[in-house]
Parts: structure tokens; sequence; C-alpha cells
């Protein structure tokens, strides 16, 4: 029963998570900012709500990982890491081709500057496919991380202990980055494709696996104490992150920096944790989006705003500029990316040397 729940509550977390990522890179929500008010909530959507969705994805990602390397101590050799290999290998080359087309990445400079050519693969070429390697890299770590408990043979209190401990250092390594980063002014500290923002997710994933394993009855009510007092920390750590960290000038394009933040891994942590005691059936809807919301990730930055483009050619008919209208084709470009990707997302899967990547 606990594991079908955790599924039911994945499925609504991969739905809301794939609309959140594109609703941030379209920011489609600019349409509702009609005064000063409204902006600032958009802000705090953005960054303490919208930004979650990338660390709940690893979070359920490392968390069956560990449910299922738990069954199989191959697994990771044998599944997870051919599979993530597949999307990489598939998407990233996709990506980079296309930006050295733009002009935004140096095809030469590859070949000649190793620090550069690491840099490429790290960020999947400076795009949103620094997820695969991210989700590489951690579900590597965290299975030489059994490994090693399995070697050493410890107790299991004491591992919860080391887990607990690294959980800590991991995220203060999140704080020393971001202050790093403002002393510094140089944000490559806290880059969004930064792998050593994930780094904690590491651990939560685990210790949310291990609890629910080990957690009988009312699962929701037995910690509500617990989940008091995490709401609280949430609470508190993103109200010093506005305070203290909150630099647009020298983040740029963003107000804080997007993933080097406790919050957003204690949030990710909860939310998780609560979804998979979720037994709310979830609606054709949900499922749905589910089912697609790897091809939405992957594909929704590569399409244009087809709606938009459509919509403007026909309001010039009335003398209307729709394209100055901002807010509106940042809106019309949601539409056009969600519903693009979900369609060349139901197309792939019909292909069989395509589905695997989507």
């Amino acid at each position: 029963m606990r594991k079908n729940n955790s599924l039911l509550g994945f499925e609504y977390l991969r739905a809301i998570c794939c609309v959140a990522v594109v609703i941030w890179h379209t920011d489609a929500l600019r349409i509702f900012a009609i005064n000063d008010f409204f902006k600032q909530l958009l802000l705090f959507y953005y960054y303490n709500i919208g930004l979650l969705a990338v660390p709940i994805f690893l979070q359920i990602s490392l968390y069956l990982f560990y449910e299922k390397r738990d069954k199989d101590p191959k697994y990771f050799n044998k599944k997870r890491l051919p599979r993530l290999l597949i999307l990489y290998g598939f998407w990233v080359p996709i990506a980079i081709a296309g930006k050295v087309f733009l002009g935004e990445i140096e095809l030469v400079k590859i070949g000649s500057s190793l620090t550069y050519l690491i840099w490429v693969l790290i960020t999947g070429g400076d795009t949103l496919f620094y997820f695969l390697f991210s989700l590489l890299f951690l579900s590597f770590l965290a299975d030489k991380k059994i490994a090693i408990k399995e070697r050493l043979q410890l107790k299991e209190k004491t591992w919860i202990k080391t887990e607990y401990i690294f959980l800590i250092l991991s995220s203060l390594l999140l704080i020393a980055l971001s202050i790093a980063a403002i002393i510094s002014q140089r944000t490559f500290f806290v880059a969004y494709n930064n792998p050593l923002n994930f780094l904690p997710y590491i651990f939560s994933s685990y210790l949310i696996w291990n609890r629910v394993q080990k957690t009988q009855g009312n699962e929701i009510g037995e910690n509500i104490r617990a989940i008091a007092v995490v709401i609280l920390a949430i609470l508190f750590f993103a109200i010093l992150e506005w305070r203290f960290l909150h630099h647009p000038e020298i983040f740029l394009t963003d107000e804080l920096p997007q993933y080097a933040r406790i919050s957003l891994v204690l949030g990710s942590s909860l939310i998780t944790y609560l979804f998979i005691f979720l037994k709310l059936k979830p609606i054709s809807l949900i499922k749905f989006l589910s089912f697609c919301s790897l091809g939405i990730y992957c594909i929704h930055k590569f399409l244009p705003n087809f709606i938009g483009l459509v919509a403007s050619k026909l309001t010039l008919l009335f003398d209307y500029n729709l394209t100055a209208n901002i807010p509106m084709m940042s809106f019309l470009r949601f539409w056009s990316l969600l519903l693009g990707s979900i369609i060349l997302t139901l197309v792939m899967k019909r292909i069989k040397f395509l589905k695997k990547v989507v």
C-alpha cells in the first residue's frame, strides 16, 4: 500500500512540477503583475515555490533510486546509469548543436580548452539539460554512499546520524557558495547549473525513504510536530535569504541564487514526504501530465511561440500590435510551449527508438 501511495503522490508532483518549469521559463504569470503588490507576490511565487520544481524532481528520482537500490545492489550499473546515459547522449548533443548554430557555444574552443569542454558537458551546453548531468552525478554519489554503508556495516542509528550530519554540512555549503558569490561578485558559485547546489538531496531523499520504510500507522499524524518545525524553518530561512541574499545587481537576471538556498532543500523535502502519503487517486489530467512530464521538460525550450505569432498576426487586422504586450505574449508562449511539447512527446512515444528519451 505504501509503495502504491508514493507512486500516486509522485504522479501529482511530476505533473505540477513540469508545468511549473514551463511557467518559470516563459514568465507566464507576468500577466497578473498588475501592481506592485502582485509583482512582489509573483517574485515570492517564482523564487520560493516555482523553483521547487527541479529539487522535487531530484528528490523523487533519488527516493526511487534508494527504493530500487535496496532490492538490487547492482541497480545503478544495470539500469540507472544506462538510462541516464541514453537521455544525456540524446538530448545534450542536440542542445549543444543548437547553441553552436546560434553562436552561443564556440565549437573551436570546445576542442582547444579542456575547462570549456568540461563546463559544456556539466551544464549540458548551458541549457536545462544540466539536470541530466546533475542527476547522474547525484545517483553515482548515492550509489557509492550506500556501498560504503554496506562495506562498513554500521548500525542503522549510526548511519542515520551520519546522513543528518552530511545533510547539514552540504546545506551549509549552499550558504558558503552564496556568500562567496556575493563577496566575489562571481555568480558561477551559485549558477543554476552547478551540481554542488544539489548535494543535500542525496541525503534528504535517503532520510525521507528511510523514514517512510519505518513509519507505521498514521504517518502524518505521528509526525505533525516535526512537520510544523520544518515549516517554521522554511519560513525562517526564506526570510533570511530575501534579507541577506537578495542582490539582483550581482545575480543580474535573478533576484536570489536560484538553487543554492536551504529553504528549497527543506521545502522540497517536506513536499516530497507529504505527497508520498497522498491517497487521492489522480484525475486523468494529472496522470496525462505525469506521463508526459519528461518530454515536456526536455522539449519545451526548443519550441517557438506559435500561438503568440498567430495571435499577433490576427490582431494586426484590428490595428493592435499584440507583440508589444509582453505579459500577454509571455502567457501565450507558455501555452505554445506546453501544448507543443505535449504533442511532440506523444509523437515521440509512438516511435520505438525515441520513446526511451521522453
